[in-house]
């Protein structure tokens, strides 16, 4: 497993398809990839330290959330077994879906 460090936080990148509308209409996936993005929280790091050398642990963020993220930002990552992640920092993260 990926343990995240600092302020970084591990995501499972939640994939958006074609999409079909009530009426019928196909919406394709490269318009759907406009805007933030969406992913489920896998793990994060303990917080990031002050100079003081205090850690501020990350607010409002827990494994399990639903978040949105900026198009392009963090780093694709790939464990051991072959399963995809994106590494982004806590400060990245836009919203928390509730």
């Amino acid at each position: 497993m990926i343990k995240p460090l600092g302020g970084m936080v591990l995501l499972e990148k939640i994939e958006t398809g074609d999409k079909t509308t009530a009426t019928g209409l196909v919406i394709s996936a490269s318009f759907m990839e406009q805007g933030p993005k969406k992913g489920v929280i896998v793990a994060m790091g303990n917080g990031e330290q002050n100079y003081k050398g205090d850690i501020i642990p990350i607010p409002e963020l827990k494994v399990g959330h639903t978040v949105f993220y900026p198009d392009h930002a963090g780093t694709d990552i790939e464990d051991e077994d072959g399963k995809k992640y994106l590494l982004i920092t806590s400060k990245n993260i836009l919203a928390v879906q509730q």
